[in-house]
């Protein structure tokens, strides 16, 4: 049967000597052995070994070796560590420091398409991925499913409570520094691929050059919010060289995110079920002192960024503003929602979609939480 339980973690890697750079020789003849004969390093050198030294360290916090297992190789060219560094990321053996969440919904081609993707193409190790089901599906490929972790909802939470239970699956039973989350329709959002490896050092560096409070997520896809009014727009790229740049709230899917605010408690409201839920996490994160980050890159190429206008989409969007304004905002909040529900009251094309409205407005004010059964996908 599936785990539903902690994920099981792979020891460290089988060490044979093979990574241990060798000294070259000696271009002056001098035996490499024995220290009492050799003459104290000059400044120069000293500094070039203490960064040397640096590099072991970092090297073997990638590799989840301990440091002073390197303590005994003695590196010579800080060149030849980081050509052979690099040539192990590409052929994969340095962990990614990475767990893959897939929540899916009666979408088994879509969600198999997508953790295929994360395997082949992303590099993330097997046991590194868990996929959610939330209530009704899996994959269309068994063999594939056995390969990873699956974690099977009694019932469909939508994407607040699903992302909530998967959320806190993983803070208690992986200690990786980062999550990502994917929707189990990841693929028509067009975002580049391979990208995981390249964002995490990327978001890592720039968290050490860009001093501010810590970084809770980095999304996919990034928009503002006025906070007095409550009413969001584009984000504006302040320099078109931008890497990151901070952001009010984006959609969950392609978002990367931090162990820290897993710890830190902030979950996605499962009363949300649908609809606003990502904009509520990401200001609750907010809230809590983190950055939320927008990936420029994956932002200028990815596609969908709207909400979806089925009628039961119209239902959550109506309702769930009104817990949006208790929880973030005041009056101004209000009124601008209603003035947005009536809008799209008026642009709606069928009857179906007024009737949702309507009725989301009704039990948005009554203080209606969950998910409805009339209003599912």
């Amino acid at each position: 049967m599936p785990p539903d339980g902690p994920l099981a973690r792979p020891g460290p890697p089988a060490r044979d000597g093979s990574d241990v750079v060798a000294s070259p020789p000696d271009p002056m003849g001098r035996r490499s052995g024995g220290d009492e004969h050799r003459a104290p390093p000059s400044p120069r050198r000293k500094e070039g070994l203490d960064r040397l030294g640096r590099d072991r360290a970092v090297l073997a916090r990638r590799r989840r070796v301990p440091a002073d297992e390197l303590a005994g190789a003695r590196v010579v060219d800080a060149r030849q560590l980081r050509s052979e560094e690099k040539d192990a990321e590409v052929s994969g053996s340095l962990g990614l420091p990475v767990e893959a969440i897939v929540l899916t919904f009666r979408r088994p081609a879509d969600a198999t398409r997508t953790v295929r993707e994360l395997l082949d193409r992303e590099g993330v190790p097997a046991d590194q991925v868990l996929l959610v089901v939330n209530g009704d599906g899996g994959l269309d490929d068994p063999g594939l499913e056995s390969r990873i972790a699956v974690l099977r909802l009694s019932e469909n939470l939508g994407p607040a409570g699903g992302f909530a239970r998967a959320l806190e699956h993983l803070r208690d039973a992986s200690t990786a520094p980062w999550v990502y989350l994917c929707e189990d329709d990841q693929g028509r959002h067009a975002l580049p691929v391979p990208r995981l490896r390249a964002l995490v050092g990327d978001v890592e560096r720039y968290e050490e050059e860009v001093p501010g409070a810590p970084v809770g997520a980095v999304l996919a896809s990034g928009r503002d919010i006025s906070m007095r009014t409550g009413r969001t727009y584009s984000h504006g790229f302040r320099s078109p060289d931008a890497r990151f740049e901070e952001v009010a709230y984006g959609p969950f899917w392609g978002a990367l995110v931090s162990r820290r605010a897993l710890e830190a408690r902030v979950l996605p409201d499962q009363a949300l079920f649908w609809g606003s839920e990502d904009l509520d996490f990401w200001l609750r994160l907010r809230r809590a002192g983190f950055r939320i980050l927008v990936d420029a890159v994956a932002h200028r190429t990815a596609r969908n960024k709207g909400s979806s206008d089925e009628p039961w989409c119209a239902y959550y969007m109506a309702r769930n503003g009104f817990h949006l304004r208790r929880r973030h905002g005041g009056a101004w909040w209000t009124m601008w929602h209603l003035l947005k529900s009536g809008r799209r009251f008026q642009l709606a094309t069928t009857r179906a979609h007024r009737v949702a409205i309507v009725r989301g407005l009704v039990d948005g004010l009554r203080g209606r939480t969950g998910r409805h059964p009339r209003f599912s996908r």
